[in-house]
């Protein structure tokens, strides 16, 4: 789907910088990496220069990582921020325990 939607965007064989963002962000909320979406759009690139139809491509671009998705994809920040606010009071609390000990109160 994505290599069609890049191939639609192609000026001949080229792909102008404003289309190439419009489509890295569209790989983006498909879940594509950023290396996979260049290589598909470089795929779509190379049959357009050499005037052959994308579906030859097809077990080339088959090859890539499948897209992640989008709970997978969003799930890995959060459940990092998580552990490092929980990480930061745990160590808080740590610190006041210590604190009120060596005091002796």
């Amino acid at each position: 789907m994505f290599a069609m939607r890049a191939a639609s965007q192609l000026d001949g064989s080229a792909l102008p910088p404003e289309r190439r963002e419009k489509l890295m962000r569209v790989a983006r909320l498909l879940g594509i990496r950023v290396f996979d979406a260049n290589v598909i759009i470089a795929i779509v690139q190379d049959q357009a220069r050499q005037g052959r139809p994308l579906t030859d491509a097809a077990p080339t671009v088959a090859m890539l990582n499948r897209p992640e998705t989008a709970g997978e994809q969003d799930r890995q920040p959060w459940l990092r921020v998580i552990i490092a606010v929980t990480g930061a009071v745990v160590a808080n609390a740590f610190l006041i325990w210590w604190l009120l000990a060596a005091s002796g109160g």
